[in-house]
């Protein structure tokens, strides 16, 4: 196994991720998944943009390798996030388990300014082959 998911116990916090997206980054978003919304012109991040960046990054810092599969997503959007605006995405383990093979890890992430003013909350699931 590849991945530090073995290691880990439903209730793990993992270490808060800090990021900002710029105009340059919300548009390339919104043109790679056909978004015509013009959100970025606003001022304003696609909402799927910060969900889509912060399950990365957590997949990053889990060293999960070829094979992951991003199986489901459940997202309650709070506030549009800012272009340039910092993002504090923090995340808890809440499943982890293995069935055939695979190991099926749930994560739920919170995003907020770093004022704490909510943005977002999601809860994703990845597959994992063992």
């Amino acid at each position: 196994m590849s991945s530090l998911l073995g290691a880990l116990e439903p209730g793990h916090h993992f270490e808060d991720q800090s990021f900002t997206i710029d105009s340059e980054m919300a548009v390339a978003y919104a043109k790679a998944v056909g978004d015509e919304s013009q959100l970025a012109a606003e001022g304003k991040v696609p909402p799927m943009a910060v969900i889509a960046l912060g399950l990365s990054q957590v997949i990053e810092a889990l060293k999960l390798g070829g094979g992951t599969v991003h199986a489901s997503q459940e997202v309650e959007y709070t506030a549009p996030a800012q272009l340039d605006q910092p993002i504090v995405a923090t995340t808890v383990l809440k499943g982890n388990s293995v069935r055939r093979g695979s190991r099926f890890a749930t994560v739920v992430t919170t995003f907020k300014t770093t004022s704490g003013d909510g943005i977002a909350r999601a809860i994703s699931m990845v597959i994992v082959p063992e």
